[in-house]
């Protein structure tokens, strides 16, 4: 019988510019997910968002594309954590 090796656990905040109904429709899969507006980033520029979700252990996910290198999980593509 092989050992069960657990995945490591990703929190999603999901940027402005995605439903915030992906929060609910991803629930099983990511609980601890967000959505800027239920954390009272969606005004915030894109500078606070970063910080907030590198103090907070959050990957963005977003439309937009994003320096190489941050943290995000972008529709266009996948950028690896720094």
């Amino acid at each position: 019988m092989e050992a069960r090796v657990d995945s490591p656990v990703v929190n999603l905040l999901f940027d402005q510019n995605l439903s915030h109904h992906l929060v609910q429709a991803l629930q099983k899969e990511f609980p601890d997910s967000r959505h800027v507006r239920e954390v009272g980033l969606q005004e915030a520029t894109d500078a606070v968002v970063w910080q907030y979700a590198a103090q907070q252990g959050f990957a963005i996910v977003t439309k937009r594309r994003r320096n190489r290198g941050q943290r995000t999980i972008s529709l266009a593509e996948t950028s690896p954590a720094p």
